[in-house]
């Protein structure tokens, strides 16, 4: 029984960990001029999604980047498009008026504990806000 009660609290702990979405930002650059030719600063923007996958195909829990926070389930969310659309939101936000240097990054982790059957996916898109 108590096998039971610690696997069931575990794959709550993951389903909550692994389905998380944020964008960051940051204008503090240790003292280092970044500009963009022009003089205008910049900030660093990183948007970043996770999900829990069965098999690595079948969605579990994903976060949502156009809704930061709020956990889709059974819905693939973890795509560099939503990623970026979310890192260009933050951007406008911020009042830049364009965003260079896009990069992104996708991963794929096993869960050591899911035997091969749990996977989490990592989008991270990140970019240079101009103001």
């Amino acid at each position: 029984m108590r096998k039971l009660f610690s696997s069931i609290f575990v794959s709550v702990i993951l389903l909550v960990l692994a389905s998380c979405s944020h964008v960051r930002n940051t204008d503090d650059y240790n003292k280092i001029d970044i500009t963009d030719g022009t003089g205008n600063a910049q900030a660093t923007l990183i948007s970043a999604n996770y999900g829990l996958y069965l098999f690595a195909c079948v969605p579990i829990a994903t976060g949502d980047s156009l809704n930061p926070g709020n956990p889709a389930f059974f819905t693939d969310k973890v795509k560099v498009d939503e990623a970026f659309q979310a890192l260009v939101k933050e951007s406008k936000s911020m009042g830049a008026k364009e965003t260079l240097n896009v990069s992104s990054d996708v991963q794929w982790k096993a869960v050591p504990i899911g035997f091969g059957l749990l996977w989490i996916k990592e989008v991270q898109v990140s970019g240079n806000a101009i103001r």
